[in-house]
């Protein structure tokens, strides 16, 4: 992430989604195992993120191509 989860947090708050702008579900559901110092309940936090944001993240390659072009062209890295 970028910034932080209380970031994130404020977004989707922004995005009016139903039951994700409600932080007293994100707390104990997103954030606090995400921020556990234990690896299995950090593992879980991070499951349910990744299963959160899955539908509103585009993700887009350098290797994609449309009708056959390259999405985006960048420089040599130097």
């Amino acid at each position: 992430l970028q910034n932080s989860l209380d970031d994130l947090f404020s977004l989707l708050q922004f995005l009016q989604l139903p039951n994700f702008e409600d932080k007293s579900w994100w707390n104990p559901n997103i954030s606090k195992p995400i921020k556990s110092r234990y690896p299995n309940t950090q593992k879980t936090g991070f499951t349910r993120l990744h299963a959160l944001l899955k539908p509103l993240i585009l993700r887009r390659t350098k290797d994609q191509k449309v009708n056959g072009k390259p999405l985006i062209t960048l420089p040599p890295i130097t």
